[in-house]
């Protein structure tokens, strides 16, 4: 990938130029961090590894994991059928939207339907709770959390990017 290739030189033209003293190493790691994240963007199951290493600790079967995630950004309202215990929702409820949320200019709303509304509220809550706690998240994309629409089923980004949980039955309002 030329984007990687470039994101490449480009970090040995920092280590170099930390080396030779011409910065110092607080932009150095500054500068590292927002380059390693390009080159995390480039592989979503490597980006959800890195940034929520809790969440994710079982290794990915690249073949279904690569074609949810893929296949969800790709066309966001498809269905996926695979066995029980296949991270389907840890991928397409959270993981894919914090992804798209940060990384993409594509979508900024993100609607999560449930069959109640604890279920939906029970998947809106760790998104939430991501972007208040998550250092790595803060560290490479800003502190998104607003004084605006910041609930466990209604999240607006500092970026724009809203989240909502609703339930089937419910009335979807203000979306």
């Amino acid at each position: 990938n030329y984007e990687i290739q470039v994101v490449e030189r480009e970090i040995e033209r920092l280590e170099h130029s930390l080396l030779n003293d011409l910065i110092d190493e607080s932009v150095y790691q500054s500068e590292l961090s927002k380059l390693s994240s390009i080159i995390l963007e480039s592989d979503i199951l490597d980006w959800l590894k890195h940034y929520f290493p809790d969440r994710y600790t079982d290794p990915f079967c690249k073949e279904i994991h690569s074609y949810l995630a893929k296949d969800l950004m790709h066309c966001p309202r498809s269905a996926v059928f695979a066995p029980r215990g296949c991270a389907k929702s840890s991928i397409s409820c959270f993981g894919v939207p914090i992804y798209l949320a940060l990384t993409s200019d594509r979508y900024n709303f993100f609607l999560n339907v449930q069959s109640t509304w604890s279920k939906a509220r029970d998947m809106n809550y760790p998104i939430k709770k991501e972007f208040e706690e998550n250092e790595l998240l803060r560290r490479d994309y800003g502190v998104q959390v607003t004084k605006g629409r910041w609930t466990d089923t209604a999240i607006e980004l500092k970026n724009g990017k809203c989240f909502k949980a609703v339930s089937i039955g419910t009335g979807i309002r203000g979306v």
